[in-house]
């Protein structure tokens, strides 16, 4: 067979790309990237030949998308952190100084929002690195946007409050829990040996 042009259009996004089928194979060949990928099992509008609009493997942009469960679960850690809180305030909150409170609180927080992403780790495995990524990411300013809108619009406190506990000099670390909440699904995704 000789190269062809095909017009294939993949999760949406159209692009032209030189095919060829390798000969005496049941596999085909991407010029773009050299990637190889199973015998497709559509018919290309070329006669005589096949193709797949999964066969794409580096050629397109990556469409930007988030797993359902994952966004799901970020209303799941929500709820998480705000049992931690009410947690906080009814028992060791009362006892500890505030700084220490706040310091310890966050550690718990850390600790239970690990742990449900495990769970959805391990019920809906991440698929790649950049997904994973795109999780930690959406996650990160959901929590940003959601800590701002419930805190100063709903709550009443002004933002030199708010901002206060990203002070780590004043011994506040909820910009390190936001840096591990943006990096966990990374980590997570590494930690388990799945390739890309």
């Amino acid at each position: 067979d000789t190269p062809g042009t095909l017009k294939l259009t993949n999760g949406g996004i159209a692009a032209d790309r030189e095919f060829v089928r390798s000969s005496g194979s049941t596999r085909y060949g991407c010029h773009a990237c050299s990637a190889q990928r199973p015998r497709a099992t559509m018919r290309c509008p070329e006669p005589g030949r096949l193709y797949d609009p999964d066969f794409l493997h580096g050629c397109t942009p990556p469409r930007i998308s988030l797993p359902l469960p994952y966004l799901y679960g970020w209303f799941l850690l929500a709820l998480v952190a705000i049992v931690n809180g009410i947690v906080r305030e009814k028992t060791y909150g009362r006892r500890l100084a505030e700084r220490d409170a706040h310091q310890l609180s966050t550690l718990l927080a850390a600790i239970a929002v690990s742990a449900v992403t495990a769970l959805l780790h391990l019920a809906w495995p991440l698929p790649d690195r950049a997904t994973a990524l795109r999780v930690g990411l959406t996650w990160l300013v959901m929590t940003v946007a959601f800590e701002c809108l419930f805190g100063h619009v709903v709550a009443g406190h002004p933002w030199r409050r708010l901002w206060a506990d990203y002070d780590l000099r004043a011994g506040r670390v909820w910009s390190l829990f936001l840096a591990w909440l943006a990096a966990l699904p990374t980590l997570l995704f590494l930690a388990t040996g799945t390739a890309d």
